[in-house]
This record gives C-alpha cells, sequence and structure tokens, in this order.
C-alpha cells in the first residue's frame, strides 16, 4: 500500500497522463468553454446561467466571511505572539506550536478545497469577477500572515527548549506551505489549470525532501542544543533518540550534558519532565550506543565510505591516543 500511495502520488508531479479529469489534465492553461459546448450544455439542463451568477454571489460570500474570521485570528496573533513575547510561566509551548499548526492545516486545506472549486472553469472568465479575485488573493495572503505566526510560535519553541526532529520538520513544512500558497495566487492570476497545480507543488516537495537529506540533521541538532543557552529547558532524554552517529560528540560533551540534567532539576515549582536525571546512568547508555556505531562503522567497507563517518573516526582516534 505504501509503494502504491508513493508511486501515485509521484506520477503526478513527473508524468502529464491525458485525459479529460481536471485532475490530472495534461493542459497547464484554463480554456474557456466555447459557446457551442455551453450552448449545448444549456440544452441539456446542465448548466444554467442564474445558476452561474448565484454561484459568483455565494463565492464572494463565502470568502468575505473567511477573511473576517481570518483576520480576527490574525490580529490576535500579531498583538500577542509577533512582537515582545515571552514564554509565561507554566506555559505549554508544545500545545501552543501543535495548535497553531493544526489550525494552519485546516486553513490551508479549506482554502484549496474552495479555491479549487470555485476557479475550477468558466468562473475565471466571468468579467465581473474582480471581487471574488480580490477576496480570494487576500485570503492566500492572510494564510500567509498565519504560516509566519506558526513559524514564530516554533521559533520560540526552539529558543526555549532546542531543537528536535519534529521542530525542523515543522519548518519544512512551513517552506512547502508558502510556495504552495504563492502558486495557489498564481494559479487564480494567471488561469492555470489545478493539474498545473499539483505538479508544480509536486516538484517542489520532491526537491525540498531531497535537499533536506544533504543535512546530518542529528548532529545540528545535537550541537545546537549542547550549546543552548536555557539549559534548564533541555530535552536531556531526547540525545539518546538521535542516530547513533551523534554519540560519541555527546560523550565528549558529557559534562554539558551533566550541566543540562542539574540545572533541570534546580528549577522551581516545575515539574520533573525527564527520565534521565542520573548522569552515570545516563551515560551508560550513550556509551554503549557510541560503541555499537564505532563497532559497525570498523565494519564497513570503502563503498560506504562518507566524510561525517571519517572525520569522527579520526576524533576517536585522537581522544584514544
Amino acid at each position: 500500500m505504501f509503494l502504491l500511495f508513493g508511486f501515485s502520488f509521484i506520477s503526478v508531479a513527473l508524468f502529464k497522463p491525458y485525459s479529460s479529469v481536471g485532475f490530472i489534465s495534461h493542459e497547464d492553461q484554463l480554456k474557456r468553454t466555447r459557446n457551442s459546448e455551453y450552448g449545448k450544455q444549456l440544452s441539456l439542463g446542465v448548466i444554467n446561467y442564474r445558476d452561474f451568477e448565484n454561484e459568483y454571489r455565494v463565492g464572494l460570500l463565502i470568502f468575505g466571511v473567511l477573511n473576517i474570521l481570518l483576520l480576527m485570528v490574525n490580529m490576535i496573533d500579531l498583538n500577542w505572539i509577533w512582537f515582545g513575547f515571552e514564554v509565561p510561566a507554566e506555559f505549554n509551548l508544545k500545545s501552543f506550536v501543535h495548535e497553531g499548526t493544526f489550525l494552519l492545516i485546516f486553513s490551508i486545506l479549506l482554502s484549496m478545497g474552495i479555491f479549487l472549486y470555485f476557479f475550477r472553469g468558466n468562473l475565471n472568465f466571468y468579467s465581473q469577477n474582480k471581487w471574488l479575485k480580490i477576496l480570494g488573493n487576500l485570503w492566500i495572503a492572510q494564510n500567509a500572515v498565519l504560516t509566519i505566526s506558526v513559524f514564530i510560535r516554533n521559533y520560540h519553541y526552539i529558543s526555549y527548549h532546542g531543537l528536535a526532529g519534529k521542530r525542523i520538520g515543522v519548518i519544512a513544512f512551513l517552506l512547502m506551505t508558502v510556495f504552495g500558497l504563492l502558486t495557489l495566487i498564481y494559479k487564480v492570476n494567471r488561469l492555470k489549470t489545478t493539474a498545473f497545480l499539483l505538479r508544480l507543488n509536486g516538484w517542489f516537495i520532491f526537491f525540498t525532501l531531497i535537499t533536506m537529506t544533504a543535512v546530518n540533521w542529528d548532529r545540528m541538532t545535537a550541537h545546537y542544543n549542547l550549546t543552548h543557552s536555557n539549559m534548564g529547558e533541555i530535552d536531556v532524554d531526547y540525545y539518546l533518540k538521535l542516530d547513533e552517529s551523534v554519540a560519541p560528540l555527546i560523550l565528549k560533551n558529557i559534562a554539558v550534558v551533566e550541566a543540562q540534567m542539574e540545572a533541570h532539576l534546580a528549577r522551581q515549582n516545575k515539574e520533573v519532565w525527564l527520565r534521565y536525571t542520573d548522569i552515570e546512568a545516563f551515560k551508560i547508555q550513550l556509551e554503549y550506543r557510541a560503541q555499537r556505531y564505532l563497532e559497525n562503522l570498523e565494519g564497513t567497507t570503502w563503498a560506504s565510505w562518507n566524510a561525517a563517518d571519517s572525520k569522527m573516526k579520526g576524533q576517536v582516534a585522537r581522544a584514544e591516543n
């Protein structure tokens, strides 16, 4: 099932299947329904001009109301989060970020669904659709503001508790979200098809994920957290969840880890949420992971050579000498 889903998803980005279905059409540019075709549809009772006008009015109403609702949310975020935000005592930053991210996901999905519905065909060529496009573009812009608000929430989370895999993932998701919003505006104003939108975003997601593999995120996370100024709020347990290749680096900075444990225990009126508060127990687990990594490294051949492992091997050899 996983492979089938993956192949289906990638095919949207890589291929242009020739089909009349809008989502997989080979056409990039929207085309207006010709009068002859439109007349046939009218005679069959498929399209009614009054229904067409009503759809336009419904679109105005929906985009207008949603703009007002989202404006209220953005005004609260602008006032509370964007400027001079400080983490209150006993404040749950995790829920703070997750709620903002879930709200963003819901809003983006809603935006895409409504946009793809109202700007799917001849309504794009309606001579009086100026205000519908203005309200649509305004709503997309407000979603961009919401995206920035989530980024600021995540920034506060990282600056308070350090880096983690999911926090890095949120940044990547926000980057792809901004690109998706920009392509929605491009689709509406340049009269592009839904298939074009899906292919363009599919390529961007593909290249973003490929580019992210060029960075050793676990090593970056370990280095960032070990040098973090808010020592008492670092999740020391997370060091043991990182890849084994960074275990020697953490072991080299075991004194810093011990200081972070002590700072966490020294906090006043706060719950202890660390599993490891004894440095010796933590060190045993860390040494086991480091030893296993070095043993695996010794068993590799030239085909598995890479610069990061070679550098780590040299550092360990110098430390032993």
